[in-house]
């Protein structure tokens, strides 16, 4: 059996086989909740985070010609506030 001491900012450590036992490492989430009157916790699994785009998606679009197009649909543009 393993036991915490809480303190009195209501902080306790966790014994090292505990966090073994079930992965916990450094700034790991844990949810707790409580269950017939017994304290639970249970580890929280980051969720990585999706890849908006995936390496090498967006080369289609990185083209001389679509250089070219926007090379010269800024060229057209103003180049910043008139002088008076």
């Amino acid at each position: 059996m393993n036991a915490t001491v809480i303190d009195k900012k209501r902080r306790m450590t966790l014994p090292e086989s505990v966090c073994e036992a079930v992965g916990l490492k450094p700034n790991d989430q844990v949810e707790w909740r409580v269950e017939a009157g017994e304290i639970r916790g249970r580890r929280l699994v980051a969720q990585e985070p999706e890849e908006t785009f995936p390496p090498g998606s967006l080369l289609k679009y990185f083209t001389s010609e679509r250089d070219k197009e926007e090379l010269s649909i800024l060229s057209d543009c103003a180049e910043g506030p008139a002088a008076d």
